[in-house]
């Protein structure tokens, strides 16, 4: 009797555990990704802004800015990524030399910055295109992007 009582407090517990592992398992599905995020960070802050914003020249102007502004952040990301399977490759070579890794290193940063320039100077004619009011109703959107943009750059 008394391991019969322990067999059915095992099984329950390991009826359990099965249950909990299969629903944490069946449940990691629905994570989107970084890039899916971002871009949904893009496509709200674009749908406000056609709400906010009430001339339609100046609103044309600001979405076009908001797409170069996507493309630019995107070739940024994919500088970012070049330079770390850049590293890694010559890192895996053991015959590598310090200029190698110097020229590399110089080339792509180099590219870093300049696309980072871009992104920068974009954002900044984004703002002044913008009045304070329609930044004030805009600021949780752009908490998004750059939200979407920090957690792209942690993934890359």
């Amino acid at each position: 009797m008394l391991t019969t009582r322990y067999i059915k407090r095992y099984y329950f517990f390991a009826v359990l555990a099965i249950t909990l592992v299969m629903a944490g398992c069946s449940s990691s599905g629905d994570k989107q990704s970084p890039q899916d995020i971002q871009a949904k960070a893009f496509n709200d802050f674009k749908s406000q802004l056609t709400l906010i914003v009430k001339n339609k020249p100046r609103e044309d102007a600001l979405l076009v800015i908001v797409d170069e502004l996507e493309v630019d952040v995107n070739q940024l990301l994919s500088e970012l990524s070049k330079r770390k399977q850049g590293f890694e490759k010559i890192n895996a070579n053991y015959h590598s030399t310090r200029e190698e890794f110097t020229v590399f290193f110089r080339a792509i940063n180099n590219n870093i910055q300049q696309q980072s320039k871009k992104v920068t100077t974009k954002y900044r004619r984004l703002q002044k295109l913008l009045t304070n009011t329609e930044q004030n109703k805009l600021n949780k959107y752009n908490s998004d992007l750059i939200k979407s943009f920090v957690n792209l750059l942690k993934a890359a």
